[in-house]
């Protein structure tokens, strides 16, 4: 019921800002702010993709160095051997 009546109230608004100078000055500013947000997520996300891709690489780098198998996982300062089971 919530999502109803916010989409109801932003119809209204979106209707009657061209007519009532205030609604439109801050129906900008939402949108502003709006497409600011959108930039920043996804300058974010595509930092996060490319971190993501070279740890990727450098993990199969390191696979492919060692035969296909981890020898040593490494966290931080801590190296943990691996071992056949």
């Amino acid at each position: 019921m919530e999502t109803i009546l916010g989409i109801a109230a932003g119809v209204v608004v979106v209707a009657v800002a061209p007519q009532v100078p205030v609604l439109r000055d801050v129906s900008k500013a939402v949108l502003k702010g709006g497409l600011a947000v959108i930039d920043y997520s996804k300058e974010a996300f595509s930092t996060t993709g490319e971190n993501w891709a070279d740890l990727v690489a450098q993990a199969r780098q390191e696979m492919d160095e060692t035969g296909g198998k981890p020898t040593v996982i490494e966290a931080g300062d801590v190296e943990v051997p691996v071992t056949e089971a």
